[in-house]
C-alpha cells in the first residue's frame, strides 16, 4: 500500500477558550501511519494581553500534551510536530485546556500520513 499525505479539518469555526475550560475534538485518521511524524496547527485570537492553553492527544495509550501556547495580544498562527509514538491507528481525540485569559481558537488542522 503506498503511503501519501492526509489531513484532518478537526475545527473550521472558531471555539471560545478560557481558563478552566476544555474543548475536545475527535481526531479522524483513516490509516494513519503512526510511525511518522504528524503536524497540527491553528490559529488564535487573544482577548485579552495574555492568552495560555495546551494541546493533548488522548487515547487509550495515554494523555500526552504535545504543545503549550502563550499568545500575546495579536492573532497567531502555530504548528506543532507530533512525536511518534503518540497517536494510536484509532480512537485519538484532541484536548484543548484553557490555562489564562481567554481566546478564540479556530482553524486546526491535522497533517498526516496514512496508507491508501
Amino acid at each position: 500500500m503506498p503511503t501519501v499525505a492526509k489531513y484532518d479539518v478537526v475545527s473550521d469555526s472558531a471555539v471560545m477558550l478560557k481558563k478552566g475550560t476544555t474543548i475536545e475534538f475527535p481526531l479522524e485518521t483513516p490509516g494513519i501511519s503512526v510511525d511518522i511524524r504528524s503536524l497540527i496547527s491553528l490559529m488564535a485570537f487573544p482577548h485579552q494581553a495574555s492568552f495560555v492553553f495546551t494541546l493533548s492527544v488522548v487515547n487509550s495509550k495515554a494523555i500526552t500534551e504535545i504543545g503549550s501556547f502563550n499568545i500575546g495580544g495579536a492573532i497567531a498562527v502555530r504548528h506543532r510536530v507530533i512525536s511518534t509514538d503518540v497517536f494510536q491507528t484509532s480512537g485519538n481525540t484532541l484536548k484543548i485546556e484553557g490555562k489564562a485569559g481567554f481566546g478564540e481558537i479556530s482553524d486546526i488542522m491535522l497533517w498526516y500520513q496514512g496508507k491508501v
